[in-house]
């Protein structure tokens, strides 16, 4: 089963140049495919200033995070970047996800510019029904990019995510009502505990396979 890292960054006022040019570098140490994102709209106008989230991709295996995750913290000079990154923030962690659906095939020349995180949570004893109504829906629309279905491994047992990368925003809207629509045949929303969360961020920095 693969998964994908996240790192979520809130700067400090007078950071954000700072912490975006810090996460670049962090990145670019890995090696891995990914993307970093900064707000088009933020989620909460009250939190704590706009979040900048790096995804490393293209692990095979949950030994393939401990090795990344090791590695870094065995460096003492990328152990201290990500510590210096992190006290120009207000808070920072990293998140591993288990990729539900696989990674989508991106078509040749194909540059996205913008990615959608919705997070729903299912009700009591129904996450296996909300997982296989989304997975439905994503085989049943007929996107050239389809969405990535995913979950945290920590956090809430019944949180999923829907992720869908889009080359503008015209074209993100037009998925993702897709993917809705697609979603309600499916019967997705009897199966959510609450209303949805969705972020939108731009791709400011990206290494793709």
């Amino acid at each position: 089963m693969p998964y994908n890292m996240n790192f979520l960054r809130y700067p400090k006022e007078d950071h954000f140049d700072d912490v975006l040019n810090g996460a670049k570098e962090s990145f670019a140490a890995t090696g891995r495919p990914g993307n970093i994102t900064i707000p088009v709209s933020g989620v909460n106008v009250t939190q704590q200033g706009p979040a900048i989230v790096t995804l490393l991709g293209g692990f095979e295996s949950l030994d393939e995070i401990d090795q990344l995750q090791e590695s870094v913290i065995s460096n003492p000079e990328a152990w201290s970047r990500i510590n210096r990154i992190a006290s120009m923030c207000h808070h920072a962690n990293w998140v591993v996800s288990e990729i539900l659906s696989g990674v989508p095939a991106i078509p040749a020349n194909y540059e996205p510019k913008v990615v959608s995180r919705i997070f729903l949570s299912a009700k009591p004893g129904l996450t296996q029904d909300l997982i296989s109504g989304l997975m439905e829906a994503r085989e049943n629309t007929e996107a050239d990019v389809k969405p990535i279905i995913s979950r945290p491994i920590t956090g809430p047992i019944g949180m999923v995510r829907i992720s869908q990368i889009a080359t503008g925003l015209q074209e993100l809207e037009e998925l993702s009502q897709a993917t809705r629509q697609a979603a309600v045949k499916e019967g997705v929303p009897d199966l959510v505990s609450q209303s949805p969360i969705r972020s939108v961020g731009r791709i400011v920095h990206s290494n793709m396979p």
